[in-house]
């Protein structure tokens, strides 16, 4: 399926001579058969007669060229009455507005595209407001449903209303990308401000978490050494009273001992004295013995 816009302009290449005979300059429809038939050649020099090449002489259609078998299959308008009548009446379809047989307006042809073996007009591309749409939409309705093909309008079956099928519009494709673009962007950056704002929450939570740590052994520490001190200024009295008795019985235990020495000697005279005694009281005895 070849868009009519498409062949304008294209080269149109013989093949026996090998050699660029003109381009498109235009098609020639026939309105009661709906199919093109002939392509206009536009050659170059100051004299030109409209010539042009019968659909049915093309050997091909390419996307660089037209291909023709013979550079002879040019011929002048005039020479083929038929298409020459056609030439002159010059019944166009793009630009024709497309009208249902109702007499409800359907809108204007932008385009049609056509069979690139036979030239068959297949469907066209209408421009209008279809449905509840405000905006000027594009449509692709057949060819089949074209009842009259005339230079005024084309008319088309009420049905063909539903044969219609839309095609988004250039600017409609463009919003619609844009606003895809703009929705992506947009739910990208939600997602990464999420993820940030997690990574964040975590970050202040772990340096909350360590902060609160910290505090806490610092507290533990404070506590700690509190607690020593404590037990250190308790235990200081208990230690200098041990000191201070160990002093005392460092000082009694050598008086002690004195006093016990002193028992001792004062012991031991009081025996010698007691045992002089004695020694004295029986000498004394002996001597009031009379002697036999």
């Amino acid at each position: 399926m070849l868009a009519s816009k498409s062949l304008l302009t294209r080269p149109i290449v013989s093949l026996e001579e090998g050699q660029k005979i003109g381009t498109v300059r235009g098609l020639i429809v026939d309105p009661k058969a709906m199919e093109v038939v002939a392509l206009q050649v536009d050659q170059k020099g100051l004299f030109r007669e409209q010539k042009v090449i019968p659909f049915t002489k093309v050997h091909s259609i390419g996307e660089a060229a037209i291909i023709v078998d013979k550079a002879t299959q040019v011929q002048k308008a005039t020479n083929l009455p038929q298409l020459f009548q056609l030439f002159k009446e010059k019944t166009t379809v793009i630009g024709n507005k497309v009208l249902t047989t109702e007499g409800e307006k359907i809108g204007i042809v932008e385009e049609y595209y056509i069979d690139r073996f036979s030239g068959k007009i297949l469907t066209l591309e209408i421009r209008g407001s279809f449905g509840d749409n405000w905006f000027q939409n594009k449509a692709v309705l057949p060819a089949r449903t074209v009842r009259t093909l005339s230079q005024e309008m084309i008319l088309v079956e009420e049905s063909s209303l539903d044969q219609l099928s839309i095609v988004e519009s250039p600017l409609e494709e463009t919003m619609k990308i844009v606003t895809e673009k703009a929705e992506s962007f947009w739910g990208s950056t939600l997602t990464t401000s999420k993820e940030w704002n997690e990574k964040l929450s975590q970050s202040w939570d772990k340096i909350y978490n360590k902060r609160t740590k910290n505090e806490k052994l610092l507290a533990e520490d404070e506590l700690s050494g509190q607690a020593s001190t404590e037990v250190a200024v308790t235990a200081l009295p208990e230690h200098e009273e041990k000191t201070e008795i160990i002093k005392k019985q460092e000082i009694i235990e050598p008086q002690e001992q004195e006093k016990e020495a002193t028992l001792s000697e004062a012991t031991e005279s009081t025996s010698t004295i007691e045992r002089d005694e004695k020694e004295q009281e029986q000498i004394a005895e002996q001597e009031k013995r009379p002697v036999q």
